[in-house]
């Protein structure tokens, strides 16, 4: 199975909560102006442009966070170019950059001369002129998966879970996990996780997970300490099914 990165196994955690809070929780900042691209033959000024330019990104702050045990810092921004003229101009400026996405939103990946490898998650939200932007850099070195040692106990890892990965915001007392589940079905896996969660004290929120045939996540509460956790469900381009939380401890 192709192995799905952790920026993108986050975007789609995203898409889930589709919640302001969560948005608010990884807001990062990236500190470069606007920049306009267009369509003729790039100049030597133009040839040096970095990528948060051509984005035309415009700054929040910056959040340390851990990926794998890694420490790392998550960028977020707003970037003023559209995705059209996005994609347009990393495909002239960049040709090196794997890209991936849907009318909605974009993902970039490239190789730095490090070795390290930067990923930018672009989405474009209902209301918003601008795109939100969320990066990162990946040391060359970073651990594939999550250690075992470091599995948050609030998250169930059901049999046969492979490329688990694991995020904490340290400040914001708030984690973000993903696992994949080979030759499964999602109201299965789904069955299983409420099961899990329900006997650990969680209690759903909605009755999504109740649809066998629509369901595919839930929220859940709980009291002590209280807690919110969010599980969603999706099928990847194999055929599997990812799983992904997001845990946040309620001050």
């Amino acid at each position: 199975m192709k192995r799905r990165s952790v920026f993108t196994s986050f975007a789609a955690a995203v898409l889930f909560a589709s919640a302001q809070s969560l948005y608010a929780d990884v807001f990062s900042l990236w500190p470069f102006g606007s920049h306009s691209v267009n369509a003729e033959a790039p100049t030597a000024e133009e040839a040096e442009m970095t990528m948060a330019e051509l984005l035309g990104s415009r700054k929040f702050w910056n959040e340390n966070i851990t990926v794998n045990g890694q420490k790392l810092i998550m960028h977020i921004a707003l970037a003023d170019n559209s995705l059209t003229k996005i994609r347009t101009s990393i495909r002239k400026f960049f040709p090196d950059a794997q890209t991936a996405g849907n009318l909605n939103s974009m993902l970039v990946r490239r190789v730095l001369k490090n070795g390290n490898t930067s990923r930018i998650f672009l989405l474009q939200m209902d209301g918003l002129n601008s795109l939100l932007q969320f990066s990162m850099e990946l040391p060359k070195d970073m651990p594939k998966e999550c250690p075992d040692t470091l599995w948050p106990s609030a998250f169930p890892r059901l049999a046969g879970a492979s490329d688990c990965q694991l995020m904490s915001f340290p400040k914001r007392s708030s984690l973000f996990a993903t696992f994949t589940v080979k030759n499964a079905e999602i109201p299965h896996v789904l069955d299983q996780l409420v099961a899990r969660l329900k006997a650990d004290g969680w209690e759903p929120a909605t009755s999504e997970y109740s649809s066998i045939f629509e369901g595919t996540g839930e929220v859940f509460m709980k009291e002590e300490p209280s807690s919110l956790l969010l599980v969603g469900t999706v099928h990847d381009s194999s055929g599997d099914v990812q799983v992904s939380f997001y845990h946040r401890t309620m001050k």
